[in-house]
């Protein structure tokens, strides 16, 4: 008898509940419907535990209310990219119990929203970018990016924009995302206005895109990135660790990128300075005495072997060096102190020439 009341005071519990639920969830529609979505998610906002065990129904419109009135109210306030992380999981969280129960009731219009956010946010990103508002347009890159993960290269417009930034930090997580990801430069897409409905349409290549324009029916989007470069991954990274003073990580990735881009000799000037500073005489001396084997007459290789004999008290052999740069290059411009020949201020340099690239 008793199991009986526990079992009937349960469901009577559990009706309780979740008729609560719907009445909530309805008074927010109402409230959505009537323009007021500050209003929709207070109805909702003590649903966020509760939902996981409402039916499904209900979850694809808690899902779908949490989402929309978040993103209005944002827009609201001029500033839709906000809260897109909250918009993009209550929508992503949608789809997959749509997906799952084969309910379909917002599925379209949740995916068309999600790609015009997106697009929106790379066009803004693109036009940031172009006025040196290079934090601001990490951001929306990096958001886009998170909306939909498989357009890697808006994580590599992240990184650049937060490489001209001088935020290394946030640039230096990005890229070192897309190594993990082995992303070598492709992209998904390419954009052109059409000319009939004046819309964004997309096309899976290049040469596809460029026909279209050519023949008239479409027009080139004016905010576009540049074609990403694999070799602009693996080259920052190395940078970043050099401008940050972290030598054994900058030591470890100018190796690996000068395996695999090794005729390229942006660092090759750092790297010395790197070894230098980290007093590995050895390998530094190793490297000179390599890279003399191909420039035999380069004034500065024996500049750097005249210093690494004057650190190790070698002044007969740093006065035979020195007066080798002179025969070679008699205009030679020595340095008066090593302060010079630290590895940051060579990064600084190829930061120089880097930014402009980006």
């Amino acid at each position: 008898m008793k199991l009986k009341q526990i079992f009937f005071l349960f469901c009577s519990f559990t009706f309780f509940f979740s008729n609560a639920q719907k009445q909530e969830i309805k008074a927010a529609f109402k409230e959505l419907n009537d323009g007021y979505p500050k209003r929709a998610l207070g109805y909702i906002s003590d649903l966020e535990y509760k939902i996981l065990n409402a039916t499904d129904e209900d979850k694809v419109s808690y899902y779908y209310i949490k989402g929309k009135a978040q993103l209005w109210i944002d827009q609201k306030n001029n500033n839709y990219s906000e809260n897109v992380e909250i918009v993009a999981q209550a929508y992503k969280d949608l789809l997959i119990i749509e997906r799952q129960t084969g309910i379909t009731t917002y599925s379209e219009t949740v995916k068309a929203t999600l790609y015009g956010l997106k697009r929106k946010l790379i066009i803004d990103a693109t036009l940031c970018y172009r006025e040196k508002k290079y934090s601001e347009s990490g951001e929306k890159f990096y958001k886009a990016y998170q909306l939909d993960p498989t357009d890697v290269e808006n994580l590599y417009y992240a990184a650049s924009s937060f490489m001209n930034a001088n935020n290394f930090s946030q640039a230096l997580t990005n890229y070192l995302e897309l190594k993990r990801l082995e992303y070598a430069g492709q992209i998904n897409f390419y954009y052109a206005i059409n000319t009939t409905n004046n819309k964004e349409d997309k096309f899976l290549s290049q040469l596809e895109r460029n026909k279209n324009i050519k023949m008239g029916t479409h027009k080139k989007i004016e905010a576009e990135m540049a074609m990403p470069e694999k070799i602009n991954i693996l080259k920052n990274i190395a940078l970043i660790y050099i401008l940050t003073n972290s030598a054994e990580n900058a030591k470890k990735a100018i190796i690996e990128y000068n395996k695999q881009y090794h005729c390229d000799q942006t660092f090759d000037l750092a790297e010395l300075k790197l070894y230098l500073e980290t007093k590995d005489f050895l390998t530094y001396k190793e490297l000179i005495e390599e890279r003399l084997k191909e420039s035999p007459k380069d004034a500065n290789l024996f500049y750097y072997l005249g210093i690494i004999s004057e650190k190790l008290k070698n002044n007969i052999d740093a006065k035979k060096y020195y007066n080798k740069v002179v025969e070679i290059s008699p205009s030679f411009q020595f340095k008066d102190n090593i302060e010079s020949l630290k590895s940051y201020s060579e990064g600084s340099k190829i930061l120089e020439r880097v930014q402009i690239t980006l």
